[in-house]
């Protein structure tokens, strides 16, 4: 209540908006339509459970957005198609399982984006494989996005349909 109360939607950044907001649990949707930063706009919302689905077509950097958000489990479909910056975007968020499909053609930061999410289901990491596929950061690596070894094994990740795409796409593992 007290967000909608205090919502401003003429706003631009929110950058770290409601980071550390320990008491925050779920988000409400509000009218975001003219945000172009979320950068670390959730960082460190521990007990964040829920988001929805928020006009993000004008957002270009999202950076850390959900960085540590420990309680979330999955994200909505943003339209990402202005996003440059995804770099840490879901870092550290340990109980994250679903990740739609995203545009990523104009991103060129995706680093660490995936670092500690060790719940992926597979039609998740399958998503990750193609929106690598179509974004504009040359000779990337799972290694690079903060996937590693112990958690997703080559062999995992090989037996997703679009693991030979994203090869074709000039992608490694890179462990």
């Amino acid at each position: 209540k007290e967000i909608y109360d205090n919502w401003d939607n003429t706003i631009i950044n929110l950058t770290s908006k409601f980071s550390r907001d320990i008491k925050l649990i779920w988000f409400p949707l509000v009218d975001t339509s003219n945000v172009t930063t979320m950068t670390s706009m959730f960082y460190n919302c521990t007990s964040l459970k829920e988001i929805p689905q928020l006009n993000t077509s004008n957002v270009t950097n999202m950076n850390s957005m959900f960085i540590n958000c420990t309680s979330l489990k999955e994200i909505p479909q943003f339209d990402t198609s202005n996003v440059t910056k995804m770099g840490y975007m879901f870092n550290k968020c340990t109980s994250l399982k679903e990740i739609p499909q995203l545009n990523t053609s104009n991103v060129t930061d995706m680093a660490s984006m995936f670092s500690s999410c060790n719940k992926l289901t597979d039609t998740s990491i399958d998503n990750i494989l193609q929106f690598c596929i179509t974004s504009k950061i040359e000779n990337g690596t799972l290694k690079y996005l903060g996937f590693n070894s112990n958690v997703y094994p080559i062999n995992r990740i090989e037996a997703l349909p679009h693991y030979q795409d994203f090869l074709d796409a000039g992608w490694k593992i890179g462990y």
